[in-house]
């Protein structure tokens, strides 16, 4: 069976258009003999549809969709599509459903089992689920059809698998059904190494009922969500056989043998071990790590202590003796390494040393330091290289670099995490502008980093032509940073105009209502906070006569302690960089200049200096704010891992730490009136984070 991967770029709501890119792409994989078109998750409505599904009207206008896309498709090309129904559910209720669309008609229907309720998902507050999934007969082929979170059961951070939710496995279920090949249907929103997470996943399936696979991913930008695609198929011995590029719309296929007798993929019942690595074994054997190198004599049971660390709330290992080194790999708690890479070498010392294969995982060398109260030094290796050192317990890794766990902590990515954070931030913005029916953007050039790099991606986003940059210097600003934002937009190709604020400003100091104000405390947070709004004021009178769109470029740092300004530096349409924290700013900005471009796009002096606001004399972050790497690191804890004051405070100074909790708190109201921005990471600020605004919880 000859299968095309169609991985399309849905607007939300934009019925007629959606059913034309779907038909367009059946026409073309008609033409190249393809059986079977696969396209993604909710395609016809967009992904997601969210209250639209609520207007009257708007589900049975996606159902005459389908009925009308059956209708234009070449004849002999099955075509697999997501979209919400009112069919085959309780009356009121709709189904988040896959169709199978042959010769003119619905062929078949399928509805999503597990409706994700969980961070950005609200599927639950739309849906009706599933009570059963069956494999649908097509071409002599059952074709094991599920849609997105259908594939996630028993994933950590995921209710299905727990009580009281426990819910049926749905690929088990169609493994049991003799489906030939899986078929998932995904609008799978881009987070940094989500992808490694989805490759995972399939792997696991295939790897447990040894069948092919076939994920179609949506790709594009709708509001806050960036989906990046990345569709793949993967045959039943585990190899790839299709890869659709990231963060763009593509048409790949796939040809799939299935073997001729009646049950080809019957589960084979062995008491052998299967070679690999340790957590590989105890997933083909069912039983869970540290039994399955109890088994295969890596480590003696008395030799593995747990304990629990219960501000992590995993288990860890007390690592008393260096023989148990090398099995620390299948002891790694659940969900901070999934995928064969960190193997212990030695101990030195008190140091704990182990090697990172790829991709680099630097969350993994965090939580393994403050878990095992020791620094961890980290040697960077093939994943060959650490199956060659498993298989005789010690080995000599050829390390391509080696670095302290400082550097990744602190940076925090790798080259391939900021390459699809940038193409992410590109794409997301780009689809914003289309599809909200801009054409061109404003923004506000300080000569910082943080407007430097929103402009960068605002002119690979809708062409540097339609970028309009607006330098606006006041009393304070430094020539170097006009020097700076001038040198930017010449770099770029972008407009450029400069408009001093000076004038605006005095008068604003001579006004008899607010003249008193400002002189009673010049220099002061009022007068400060009036510098920004002028300059807001500029951008959107701008934004407002030529129908552009305004840019807000503070980044997550900033923004969750509030060091910004309502109605000033907020200002705008969209926020580019509100999940992008500092240390990304400048990683973002260094890959840039290095990888992306291999020269200075980006002035090496806005990188370089010291960050300024430049709203008042001599003025700089750090006066106000800890240096960012503290920040940063304290912020990551506090919203990305909701750890507590008290476990951040033994690892970072307390009083820091309670200065940033509050901060985070009491800014809440500012954040919920900030511009929408594009979800990077797993708890962005936005639609996916809810937090009390009048609350006054404190930590005892």
């Amino acid at each position: 069976m000859k299968i095309a991967l169609a991985q399309l770029n849905p607007t939300v709501g934009a019925l007629a258009a959606n059913v034309e890119l779907v038909r367009a792409a059946a026409v073309e994989a008609a033409a190249q003999q393809a059986d079977l078109l696969v396209a993604s998750e909710l395609v016809l409505s967009g992904y997601p549809p969210r209250d639209l599904l609520l207007r009257q009207g708007f589900v049975e206008a996606c159902d005459a969709a389908l009925e009308q896309l059956a209708s234009q498709l070449p004849a002999g090309l099955g075509v697999l599509v997501g979209h919400p129904s009112g069919r085959g559910v309780p009356p009121g209720r709709i189904a988040n459903a896959a169709s199978l669309l042959f010769d003119g008609k619905v062929a078949a229907t399928i509805h999503k089992a597990l409706l994700p309720n969980y961070d950005v998902f609200d599927e639950r507050r739309y849906f009706y689920p599933a009570a059963d999934v069956a494999a649908v007969q097509f071409r002599g082929v059952r074709l094991g059809i599920h849609i997105c979170e259908d594939a996630w059961w028993g994933q950590p951070g995921t209710p299905y698998h727990d009580e009281p939710f426990r819910h049926f496995d749905p690929i088990a279920a169609l493994a049991r059904d003799s489906a030939d090949v899986f078929v998932n249907l995904s609008a799978s929103p881009f987070e940094i190494r989500k992808r490694n997470r989805r490759q995972q996943i399939v792997a696991r399936h295939v790897a447990t009922h040894r069948r092919p696979f076939v994920f179609v991913n949506q790709v594009g930008g709708n509001d806050d969500l960036v989906f990046d695609g990345n569709s793949f198929a993967v045959a039943a011995d585990g190899q790839v056989t299709a890869q659709l590029p990231g963060f763009e719309s593509s048409l790949q296929f796939v040809d799939l043998e299935f073997p001729s007798s009646e049950s080809p993929y019957a589960p084979e019942v062995t008491d052998e071990i299967p070679d690999g690595l340790p957590d590989r074994i105890a997933r083909r054997m069912g039983i869970g790590a540290q039994d399955a190198l109890v088994k295969l004599d890596y480590v003696e049971e008395s030799d593995i202590q747990s304990l629990s660390v219960a501000e992590f709330g995993y288990d860890v290992i007390d690592l008393d003796a260096t023989e148990i080194l090398d099995a620390v790999i299948g002891l790694i708690p659940e969900g901070v390494a999934r995928e064969n890479s960190v193997v212990p070498l030695r101990l030195d010392g008190t140091s704990l040393v182990i090697a990172i294969g790829d991709p680099l995982k630097f969350e993994v060398i965090d939580k393994l330091r403050f878990m095992l109260n020791r620094e961890v030094k980290c040697e960077v290796a093939t994943t060959e290289a650490i199956e060659r050192a498993i298989s005789r317990h010690y080995g000599k890794f050829e390390t391509e670099s080696v670095d302290s766990i400082q550097y990744i902590f602190m940076d925090g990515t790798t080259p391939s995490d900021l390459g699809d954070m940038l193409d992410a931030l590109v794409l997301g913005l780009r689809d914003y502008v289309r599809k909200c029916g801009f054409t061109d953007c404003v923004l506000g050039l300080s000569g910082g980093i943080d407007s430097t790099l929103a402009a960068y991606i605002a002119a690979k986003a809708v062409g540097p032509e339609h970028v309009h940059g607006l330098a606006m210097p006041s009393r304070h600003s430094s020539q170097h940073s006009v020097d700076d934002a001038q040198v930017l937009a010449e770099n770029l190709g972008i407009d450029y105009e400069q408009i001093s604020i000076d004038a605006m400003h005095r008068a604003y100091e001579q006004a008899e209502v607010v003249g008193d104000d400002l002189a009673s405390q010049p220099g002061g947070l009022a007068d400060q906070n009036l510098q920004a709004r002028i300059r807001g004021a500029i951008v959107m009178t701008r934004s407002n006569r030529h129908n552009w769109l305004a840019l807000a470029t503070g980044n997550k740092s900033e923004l969750s302690v509030g060091y910004c300004t309502l109605y000033g530096d907020m200002c705008g349409g969209f926020a580019v960089l509100s999940d992008v924290f500092k240390r990304d700013v400048y990683a973002l900005s260094r890959f840039i200049n290095d990888v992306r471009e291999s020269r200075e796009v980006l002035p090496e002096n806005s990188i370089s200096k010291p960050p300024s606001a430049e709203l008042a004399p001599d003025q700089f972050d750090q006066d106000t704010l800890p240096d960012y790497p503290t920040l940063d690191a304290i912020l990551v804890g506090l919203i990305e891992r909701e750890e507590s004051v008290a476990s951040l405070s033994r690892k970072l100074d307390p009083e820091t730490v309670r200065w940033v909790a509050t901060r985070l708190d009491r800014n809440e109201f500012k954040r919920r009136q900030m511009p929408p921005g594009i979800k990077l990471s797993a708890r962005a600020f936005g639609t996916g984070r809810r937090m009390p605004m009048a609350a006054r919880y404190a930590e005892s």
